[in-house]
């Protein structure tokens, strides 16, 4: 018969103890790299650094790797940043077609997200340069064309934008009717508004008989001209639609509470560097968005 000496069972004690905690940690250090899971963030916003030209200084330059870097900072997690006009290009970019936050304009979003069967929900909005979230549609006309308001463009041809840009379609439909003006049936459509300045002021220029108008996006007008696509004050402004809400971030339903709460969060406090908030050409960082009530 054996006999065991109590230091053994000291010992043999604290192998157990010392294999328990190594299990432990190990355990936790798995749970750790799964909750450290890299964040995809895929950025639409036509006035982000990678999307837009160079051309107007200080414009049309956001540095959304900036907020990326601020945002991993907060969590306390690896956020890798993708660029596309549209959903469907971004999560083709992504690894593995994992798209956790969107940051784009809000129709487009809303669109792109139901043709590529997203499921995803609004909860900040950008402010830009002067602290709003929401932006417009413009009606334009060549400098020298008689319109003086949007009342005026009664007959005459105008181009409007797609579906998916509400401040060039349905926003910009309803100011025709609020002017007391029948909206056309089938729109005359431009995919975006360099084509739609361009074409305007081509067709006048070829015939100064022919009355013609163009609906553009507001945030667009400092560009046309800055990227010379036409010459500083060749179109006058008649007026502008209602605003329609602008920059939006969203991220994807699946994504657990606690993440989506530090990602909103984090957002709100954007406010506090100023530095980032230069970076991201606005004024008063992320707002949050308020819940639609359900019909």
């Amino acid at each position: 018969m054996y006999r065991v000496f109590p230091s053994t069972c000291r010992v043999l004690f604290l192998g157990l103890f010392v294999t328990s905690i190594v299990m432990v940690l190990s355990c936790s250090q798995v749970l750790a790299v799964e909750d450290a899971k890299e964040l995809n963030i895929v950025v639409m916003d036509p006035l982000c650094a990678e999307l837009a030209c160079k051309c107007v200084n200080g414009y049309a330059q956001r540095d959304y790797n900036a907020l990326a870097r601020f945002i991993g900072k907060k969590l306390d997690r690896p956020v890798k940043v993708f660029f596309a006009a549209d959903l469907g290009a971004g999560i083709e970019e992504t690894p593995d077609g994992r798209v956790d936050i969107v940051i784009g304009k809000k129709t487009i979003v809303d669109f792109d997200s139901g043709k590529y069967k997203r499921n995803l929900k609004p909860i900040a909005s950008l402010t830009g340069p002067k602290g709003t979230t929401t932006f417009t549609g413009m009606f334009v006309v060549p400098k020298d064309d008689p319109a003086k308001t949007i009342a005026d463009l009664k007959e005459y041809r105008i181009f409007f934008g797609p579906k998916t840009c509400e401040e060039k379609h349905g926003a910009a439909l309803a100011a025709m009717k609020e002017a007391k003006l029948t909206p056309p049936e089938k729109p005359e459509i431009k995919a975006n508004c360099s084509t739609t300045v361009m074409d305007m002021m081509d067709i006048a220029a070829e015939d100064k008989k022919i009355r013609i108008a163009a609906v553009i996006s507001s945030y667009a007008a400092p560009l046309l001209e800055g990227c010379g696509t036409i010459d500083p004050g060749s179109i006058r402004i008649l007026g502008h639609t209602k605003p329609v809400p602008f920059i939006t971030v969203y991220v994807d339903s699946k994504m657990d509470a606690a993440t989506s709460k530090a990602v909103a969060k984090a957002l709100t406090s954007v406010t506090e560097d100023k530095g980032l908030l230069e970076k991201l050409e606005s004024q008063k960082g992320f707002l949050p968005v308020k819940e639609e009530k359900k019909k």
